[in-house]
């Protein structure tokens, strides 16, 4: 009799159905929204380009009108386009127009973190090599890909294993158990989302508050810096309101995306059911829309 009591009050094991599927279903959203952006553009890896154009997509975008005309009025003309010049050591008067954003968006870049640090199985093994991959010819000069394009394939590969390992972060949360142990991933993950989203939101209300100079100055220092010549078009009064304006507005999206990935996050974390893990998606994919849309 003590025995079927035991065993009646032990709990049942927890499914980790849920997070697994979740977690699917975020690495195929991510690669099906961005990976055609990735294989798109063309000689994308550039530090510190790239990673800033995983955080603000949208700033090398220059060669036509955004949809969004209530967030952006007006995008700079290519010529005249500092972050590009500034970001990527491009050739204000030859390069390539960029009409798409390498992105993953900002929870699941998070999520990626999480995967990287604490995933588990086979997905985060996956992401972790094409991590690997992507990352070290960079660091140590040079390439060993054998392709025509060595730069955009690693773009490619980049964000593919960021989305896989995003899948494997999410996959990470599953649904606590009786005890409440094994929740240190998600503290420190709820943690980052609100740290991050805070300095995103902070750093759109300081380029609100200062002048178009202060918003383009370091733009305008590090294109000056590797210029011999001097370039007195780019201190145009006009050039440098339109420049400031499209940081803004790049900034103010990102922020905005940030703070609505933070809630969506903080609820799955606090819920973990079907109902917050579907918002936690539809915020994902509303941020990735969004890019398009601001583009």
């Amino acid at each position: 009799m003590s025995a079927e009591a035991g065993s009646a009050a032990s709990p049942e094991p927890v499914r980790p159905g849920l997070s697994v599927v979740l977690g699917a279903l975020l690495a195929m959203l991510v690669l099906a929204l961005q990976f055609p952006a990735a294989v798109g553009v063309q000689q994308a890896w550039a530090w510190p380009g790239l990673p800033a154009e995983l955080v603000f997509p949208g700033l090398f975008h220059e060669d036509d009108a955004p949809q969004l005309a209530w967030l952006a009025d007006e995008r700079p003309p290519a010529q005249v386009h500092l972050p590009l010049a500034a970001l990527r050591d491009t050739d204000l008067d030859d390069h390539e127009s960029r009409t798409d954003s390498v992105t993953v968006g900002f929870l699941p870049l998070l999520l990626a973190g999480l995967g990287l640090l604490a995933g588990r199985g086979g997905w985060t093994v996956l992401g972790r090599m094409l991590l690997v991959v992507t990352l070290l010819p960079p660091i140590f000069g040079g390439t060993w890909l054998p392709v025509d394009d060595p730069d955009a394939l690693r773009t490619q590969l980049l964000i593919a294993g960021l989305a896989i390992l995003a899948g494997a972060g999410l996959a990470r949360l599953r649904p606590r158990d009786a005890e409440g142990s094994g929740e240190r991933p998600a503290l420190l993950l709820g943690t980052a989302v609100v740290l991050a989203a805070g300095a995103l939101m902070l750093l759109a209300l300081s380029a609100g508050a200062a002048s178009d100079q202060a918003v383009a100055a370091p733009l305008l220092d590090r294109v000056d810096a590797s210029r011999p010549d001097d370039v007195p078009l780019l201190h145009d009064p006009y050039i440098v309101a339109a420049n400031a304006a499209w940081l803004r507005a790049v900034l103010d999206r990102a922020a905005l995306a940030a703070f609505v990935g933070m809630s969506a996050l903080l609820l799955h974390l606090r819920s973990r059911s079907w109902l917050t893990g579907t918002l936690l998606l539809l915020a994902v994919a509303a941020d990735l829309a969004s890019v398009r849309l601001l583009l």
